[in-house]
């Protein structure tokens, strides 16, 4: 069991260059909701793991106008808080999973959801793992066959969204 500790910055890098990861192969931008909910969601969890869905949406809404900006949650200031792995996983797992079910109405969590929770974790342990290493590590399948399944997956939820709200 791995004691490294992870400071703030170093999630947030992770979470930006995971989920930019998952949203390059994606039919819907970074900007969209399936990403930027559980990247806000990621944060609250980490500060309150108590916290409801709806207790996201307010945090969401800033994360939401900065991404959109700024294409990334900015580097925060090292506080001195630390996280353990499993706390991060803990956190980017339960932001995906409650994302899949609060934003797509009970939903599950699909591919490019389950992309962007191993890239983001394989980003933690290594920064400069690329989409081709973490389609290896995770998936043992071709980058290109991971990257078909991310657009299926995103574009069934996009999809799903426009006709269902």
């Amino acid at each position: 069991m791995s004691t490294t500790k992870f400071t703030l910055p170093e999630i947030v890098a992770a979470l930006n260059d995971g989920f930019q990861m998952t949203a390059a192969e994606a039919p819907v931008p970074l900007q969209h909701i399936r990403f930027t909910w559980p990247m806000a969601a990621t944060l609250a969890h980490l500060n309150d793991p108590h916290l409801s869905p709806g207790d996201v949406d307010v945090l969401h809404d800033a994360v939401r106008d900065v991404i959109s900006t700024e294409d990334e949650i900015p580097e925060p200031k090292d506080d001195g808080r630390t996280w353990t792995r499993s706390q991060v996983e803990a956190a980017v797992n339960w932001a995906i999973d409650e994302g899949a079910a609060h934003l797509r109405k009970g939903a599950h969590a699909d591919y490019a959801d389950t992309f962007a929770l191993n890239a983001v974790l394989t980003l933690l342990d290594n920064p400069d793992a690329t989409f081709e290493d973490i389609t290896a590590e995770c998936f043992q399948a071709s980058a290109d066959s991971v990257a078909s399944e991310i657009a299926h997956g995103a574009g069934d939820t996009a999809l799903h969204q426009l006709l269902y709200g």
